[in-house]
């Protein structure tokens, strides 16, 4: 089977383009292993992700202050596109299910990736296909009002973490999974789909047993089992790996001035990251 031409061209374009740069810092070492193989003779360096030392900060300076009170255990539910919701609310459901008749003081935290009123209906639709009524943030910050606190506004997905005993993060049925890093980084029991291999943090996560990947609604209620014992998932090694991940912006600033230091560039340099 040969490949479109688009491809070829985008090949050609991309070792043409990272040709033109004397130092690539990156934040994995997947990245660094695909920008070698287009080109050997780059210095590349895997200094991390800057965007976890951004997510960290966020983390100390959350108020925790979004909700008017917080007597509930919480599944906060993020970055939820319609391919999550089938495997996220019919393992609720089944989960719910198993627990019959005991008070499971839970709530759902739903954090839409896309908040037009097409989503949000969409979104509805689906709770109310698996029975589960439902509130909205922009009309009231009182938790436990409904099943359901459904967050119709953006820039809070980040901070709201922090009110879940534990966290799934959407996309892993579509394009990919979105950040795994702002749950992770309050080290709670975190869940995603199984679209994940170009998120170098969440195969990180997999691998250690510390992020769970879902593929059905039972895998999804076995993971509410799990996160409510807790002690079944490695949270410490979330813990190690966060602490691991820190301090990238640091590092990419000091390989800047020690390359510079040395002399590796010669009058105008140019600088890539992939980060």
């Amino acid at each position: 089977m040969s490949l479109p031409n688009e491809i070829f061209f985008l090949k050609g374009f991309n070792k043409m383009l990272i040709g033109n740069f004397d130092l690539i810092l990156t934040g994995s070492e997947r990245l660094k292993r695909n920008i070698t193989a287009m080109n050997n003779n780059l210095l590349v360096k895997v200094t991390g992700d800057s965007r976890i030392d951004q997510v960290l900060s966020r983390k100390v300076k959350n108020q925790r202050d979004h909700f008017s009170r917080n007597p509930y255990k919480n599944i906060v539910l993020g970055s939820l596109i319609p391919s999550d919701y089938s495997v996220v609310f019919g393992g609720i459901r089944k989960y719910w299910g198993m627990k019959n008749g005991v008070q499971m003081e839970q709530q759902l935290i739903v954090v839409p990736h896309e908040v037009f009123e097409r989503d949000i209906n969409e979104l509805t639709d689906s709770l109310k296909e698996f029975g589960f009524s439902y509130s909205y943030y922009s009309q009231t910050k009182e938790l436990g009002t409904s099943d359901t606190m459904i967050i119709d506004c953006v820039g809070i997905l980040a901070e709201v973490y922090c009110y879940g005993f534990c966290a799934y993060v959407g996309a892993g049925f579509g394009a990919g999974v979105h950040s795994v890093i702002e749950p992770a980084v309050y080290t709670i029991p975190v869940a995603f789909g199984p679209n994940i291999n170009l998120l170098d943090e969440a195969v990180e996560l997999a691998n250690l047993g510390a992020g769970i990947v879902v593929k059905s609604r039972e895998d999804f209620a076995s993971f509410l089992e799990l996160a409510e014992k807790k002690s079944e998932i490695p949270i410490e090694l979330t813990r190690k790996f966060i602490d691991g991940k820190n301090g990238a912006s640091r590092r990419i600033v000091e390989n800047i001035l020690k390359s510079v230091e040395e002399g590796y560039f010669v009058g105008e340099f140019q600088l890539a990251s992939t980060i």
